[in-house]
């Protein structure tokens, strides 16, 4: 059985209290993982991975920002069935009816993308 982790700091880590509660499929009511049941003594592990990873980020030029949102664009719209088949089973949805909110998502991260270094592109040049 699958037994998720959380991702922190680019790792899949279990829960600090190595806690799990069941994932149970909504068409068969049978549980098909474990997801991890994180506690108040997982927040500071995730808001520490995040202040470490703002200074860097942060600094990180706007077109090679959109180019890691574009790739994240590009693998939702690449591995849309898989996303489908994974909401299908999480959520009861039908696998068509999943299938169709993965093609907006990929096209709305583009559209955030360009949009986010249109406007920084612009700022650096009018100086404004």
């Amino acid at each position: 059985m699958e037994k998720l982790q959380n991702y922190i700091n680019g790792q899949l880590i279990p829960p600090t209290g190595n806690t799990y509660i069941d994932n149970y499929h909504p068409a068969t009511g049978k549980v098909y993982s474990l997801i991890p049941d994180s506690d108040a003594s997982d927040i500071p592990i995730a808001v520490d991975a995040a202040k470490a990873a703002f200074p860097s980020w942060s600094v990180t030029p706007a077109e090679k920002r959109m180019k890691i949102m574009m790739r994240v664009a590009e693998i939702v719209q690449r591995d849309l069935e898989a996303f489908a088949q994974a909401e299908s089973k999480d959520n009861g949805k039908p696998v068509s009816l999943a299938c169709c909110g993965y093609p907006a998502c990929s096209k709305q991260l583009r559209i955030f993308c360009n949009s986010d270094y249109a406007l920084c592109f612009r700022v650096a040049c009018d100086g404004k």
